[in-house]
């Protein structure tokens, strides 16, 4: 590890403005280079899809100003990598430069799955990008009708953004539910009903098979059932996949992701795969997973600096967690709610705040809190600490989130059981 001096970081998200920012905070006295094949300063990905679609600043959006790369030692290169040279340990980019690297971190992220509708001429939006973001506000402030192809994190957002500017909102999605792969069935349907009394249209078991325009300007999207949804804009939010392209052509080893071990190092032990673009094992240890979390990408960013100093032994192991803001309410997730199979829920006195909690074989492995951020912070610390209670318990009037927390140290006091390793 001391014999490191030329780390070079491809990808300027999340994940790789993580590592920069922690190595450079840590005193690391090498270089370091971060890769950012788009224009602008590396920036937050969030709040695209939530508050800058309605009126924010992309300056606001920026991780740090540009003289924090100007003054300090993390080299910012606008450019993108083509290629990998493995055998001499340089990246060699797009614009012809070479750069040589003692350690190569990719963190290259997703990008949006394309559709294929007839009739699309580029008409369809995304929004994977500033540069996306910024064009699609500029049309937003023109729509009065839009159709949201997928029912995911995204289309859900802005359609909230986009209905609380009274603009007609519909929703296609071949699943049965929003949001079906990440969420327990209660927390798909509280979204979904309050989303339609605030008057989005959904259509779900369906699907968009055509643009339908007029004097070349979209009027509708065609549905499968034979249905139309009217519009004048088009955004698909059907799912992300991870960039894995720059990996494949260096050799590396990847499944529905760069395959990393459980210290986040790839097939080749001097290139190493960092956030939404890495498969990496699950808590479980039994598995791989990636997770497309701003979390996830951070905390590998963290943890990744940590090891490369020497300074990090341990294998990387984090309770995922994550987010949405939909309108006025605000969803919190600790742990995977896809790996629950029964689900408890825990109520308030307040109408449209609660907490679900997921079981896997009657171990704790998801908590959902609506509107409830204190639920959320606790839950992710006893997720962390491994523990279970018990489900009647959590069902039952008198349980208290925070009194299971005070007394973790004594799981049998709580009827709780340790989640397995």
């Amino acid at each position: 590890m001391n014999a490191i001096r030329d780390v070079v970081i491809v990808g300027a998200g999340h994940a790789g403005f993580s590592l920069a920012n922690a190595l450079a905070d840590a005193g690391f006295d090498g270089r370091i280079v971060l890769v950012n094949r788009e224009d602008h300063l590396p920036y937050q990905r969030p709040p695209l899809s939530k508050k800058y679609m309605s009126d924010g600043r992309h300056e606001d959006l920026f991780f740090q100003p540009k003289e924090f790369f100007e003054n300090g030692n993390v080299v910012l290169v606008p450019d993108s990598v083509g290629a990998i040279d493995r055998n001499s340990q340089v990246v060699l980019t797009k614009s012809g430069e070479r750069i040589p690297y003692d350690v190569l971190v990719l963190a290259t992220g997703t990008s949006a799955i394309r559709i294929s509708l007839p009739g699309d001429d580029g008409d369809v939006a995304y929004l994977d990008s500033l540069d996306a973001a910024i064009s699609l506000r500029r049309r937003l402030s023109e729509a009065r009708r839009i159709a949201v192809i997928g029912a995911g994190f995204i289309g859900m957002e802005f359609a909230a953004g986009a209905i609380s500017k009274s603009i007609s909102v519909s929703i296609v999605d071949n699943a049965s539910r929003p949001m079906e792969r990440s969420v327990s069935q209660s927390t798909s349907m509280y979204f979904r009903d309050e989303l339609a009394k605030a008057g989005v249209a959904f259509h779900f078991r369906n699907s968009a098979i055509s643009l339908c325009k007029r004097n070349g300007k979209i009027e509708s999207v065609g549905l499968q059932d034979g249905g139309e949804m009217p519009a004048d804009l088009v955004l698909s939010g059907v799912g992300t996949k991870p960039n894995v392209e720059l990996a494949l052509q260096a050799g590396l080893f990847c499944s529905n992701g760069v395959v990393v071990n459980e210290f986040l190092a790839t097939s080749d032990p001097n290139i190493f795969a960092i956030g939404d673009c890495a498969a990496f094992p699950a808590v479980d240890g039994k598995s791989h997973s990636r997770i497309t979390s701003v979390q996830n990408a951070s905390d590998q960013g963290r943890y990744l600096a940590h090891r490369l100093l020497g300074r990090e032994g341990n294998p990387y192991r984090k309770i995922p967690w994550f987010w949405s803001d939909q309108g006025p309410n605000k969803l919190q997730i600790a742990g995977l709610s896809g790996d629950a199979n029964s689900f408890v829920t825990r109520r308030s006195d307040i109408a449209g705040k609660f907490s679900i909690f997921g079981y896997r074989e009657g171990q704790l492995v998801s908590v959902e809190s609506i509107n409830r951020p204190g639920d959320h912070a606790l839950a992710r610390k006893i997720l962390e600490q491994g523990i279970s209670p018990d489900p009647e318990m959590v069902g039952s009037a008198d349980f208290d989130l925070r009194t299971l927390f005070g007394k973790v140290s004594s799981q049998q006091e709580i009827g709780a059981q340790p989640l397995s390793a």
